[in-house]
């Protein structure tokens, strides 16, 4: 909870302390229900951190104690493969809950020399090499000058909305990007698409529409990162589309 400084004492004050004293709870109030809201949160995300966290953990659990009766060869490489599987999965979510908690702590970004159209190529063979039966294609035009971002995070918000484009894409994934007035990175794949009434959902913490045992977390992450430079991440038109502040580096915006 953080403290209140405390407010010089103004003419009016001194002139009316009944007014004073009682600006003076009414503000400390205000920071009683800030401190309430905040605990709140804060639980909310533990439960639900540890409600995501169970499943995989306890299927680790499960297969540990399946290979400590000494399954037969082929039993024990299917629970080897599935505790790959989980483990990999319990992974995943502990990162995404590690940067949202370094987030929400207000970690800031770091800012500099971006070569945007670098960090797309990596990501997009990235991408190939895991999902060959996809078609990748990637649009972008290299800028006169590179842009000031925070490269890191450039990378991941490209890589989580990659990540779901391939789990969803039927074919296809298209990556394009132009710089101007502002930067416009598009991902579009040819999947079945977010239903316009549960775009907004798509983006809260936790929400996992597609059924896929995700935690929901990705997208969440995306927009924070995009909303810390500047920017926005939205779904239009059936394409994820990244705006960021055009800043170069060596020049105005």
């Amino acid at each position: 909870m953080k403290m209140m400084s405390a407010r010089p004492v103004s003419a009016d004050d001194a002139a009316d302390p009944h007014a004073a004293l009682e600006r003076t709870v009414a503000e400390l109030q205000v920071a009683l229900d800030e401190a309430s809201a905040s605990e709140a949160r804060d639980r909310e995300f533990l439960a639900a951190a540890a409600h995501h966290l169970r499943t995989p953990v306890g299927s680790i659990h499960a297969g540990v104690e399946a290979l400590l009766h000494g399954p037969c060869l082929e039993e024990r490489e299917h629970l080897f493969a599935d505790l790959v599987r989980q483990g990999s999965r319990a992974a995943r979510l502990v990162d995404s809950l590690l940067r949202l908690a370094r987030l929400d702590a207000g970690e800031p970004l770091r800012p500099g020399p971006c070569d945007l159209v670098q960090v797309c190529s990596q990501q997009v063979q990235w991408v190939r090499e895991r999902a060959p039966h996809l078609e990748l294609v990637l649009d972008a035009e290299r800028p006169s000058r590179a842009l000031h971002l925070d490269q890191r995070a450039v990378c991941e918000i490209l890589t989580q909305l990659l990540d779901n484009a391939r789990r969803h894409a039927a074919g296809r994934i298209t990556v394009s990007v132009a710089v101007g007035d502002d930067v416009r990175l598009l991902v579009r794949d040819d999947g079945p698409g977010l239903p316009e009434a549960v775009v907004e959902r798509a983006f809260e913490r936790f929400t996992s529409l597609d059924g896929m045992g995700g935690a929901g977390l990705g997208l969440a992450i995306a927009r924070e990162l995009a909303r810390l430079h500047g920017g926005d991440l939205r779904y239009e038109d059936r394409v994820f589309a990244l705006r960021l502040p055009a800043r170069r580096v060596g020049g105005p915006a």
